[in-house]
């Protein structure tokens, strides 16, 4: 299999090479399934096979473990990869493949519990939600999961926490840990298209004076400017003024696309007489800055509607 990846990654022939490969493979999924290897042997091969596969040739193996198998053998596999978790610096390879063996098995509570304990982000909550779906799950896991990110208190340590345990360490907390994880929380607000909430975080977040690393002002304009257009067109303005206090032609040309946002809700909203005012006065403000006025100029006489 090693060689089969090397081959395919130095090929440059628009794919043959890895569709060639991935033919061969049926032969070799054969020869495994006749092998006498013990079950759980069969599987924690073709299971390795599959998650070390970096160009999807190894769909046979993905077919063979969908096959029929001993529950033991599943069971032998499952508690291999929980002692190898010991193994310092191989956790979250072998988390992985933990999940994946409980998704074969279709033991849908136990995949929802692993995706719950990752690290909270957009990402790990989306992939949550689906595993949840599939037990019907999601509406309690949702709110444990949003109550970890406003209190701090782990979801499975909580009363009522609905999924069952992994026998895993969970990840530790990342040092500076701080809750509620304002910035966590304004990304599911978006993701969840909940405009209000990520505002009122975002609200919040502004009145600790609170650091904004890892929030997308931008992206939190872009998801209110229908719920609260007047806060969408300050949060465009506060960027493009930091911008052009950097004093940089590109930084100049940055905040035009902000500006360019600006005005296009400010169009919708008939304020145009506002708006003009408004570049007016940063005009009088950096009438030293030859660069900023050209740009300026260009965003008066041309449709708002189209640039971007």
């Amino acid at each position: 299999m090693t060689t089969g990846t090397h081959q395919v990654e130095m090929s440059h022939d628009e794919g043959e090479t890895a569709i060639e490969i991935a033919e061969c493979l049926t032969v070799i999924v054969e020869a495994l399934d006749r092998s006498s290897l013990d079950p759980a042997d069969k599987l924690n091969w073709a299971l390795d096979a599959l998650l070390k596969d970096q160009f999807e040739v190894c769909g046979e193996f993905a077919d063979y473990l969908n096959r029929r198998h001993p529950g033991s053998a599943w069971q032998a596999l499952a508690d291999r990869l929980l002692a190898d978790l010991r193994w310092p610096g191989i956790a979250s390879t072998l988390r992985e493949q933990l999940r994946e063996v409980r998704a074969l098995e279709k033991n849908w509570p136990v995949v929802a519990a692993i995706q719950a304990e990752e690290s909270p982000s957009r990402e790990t909550f989306a992939d949550c939600k689906k595993a949840c779906g599939k037990i019907k799950a999601w509406p309690r896991v949702r709110r444990h999961l949003l109550d970890y990110l406003e209190t701090g208190e782990l979801p499975w340590k909580q009363e009522g926490w609905p999924l069952p345990g992994t026998c895993l360490d969970t990840p530790k907390a990342e040092r500076g840990d701080r809750f509620p994880m304002m910035d966590k929380l304004i990304g599911i607000a978006i993701l969840e298209k909940k405009p209000d909430q990520a505002l009122q975080w975002y609200d919040q977040l502004l009145e600790k004076g609170s650091r904004r690393h890892g929030v997308n002002e931008d992206e939190i304009a872009e998801s209110i400017q229908t719920h609260a257009p007047n806060r969408a067109v300050d949060i465009w303005k506060n960027i493009a003024q930091q911008l052009i206090a950097e004093v940089k032609p590109k930084a100049y040309q940055a905040a035009a696309r902000y500006l360019r946002k600006a005005a296009r809700v400010m169009a919708r909203l008939k304020k145009q007489s506002e708006w003009e005012r408004y570049l007016e006065t940063l005009r009088k403000e950096h009438y030293r800055k030859r660069r900023l006025l050209e740009i300026l100029d260009s965003l008066e006489g041309t449709p708002i509607i189209g640039k971007k």
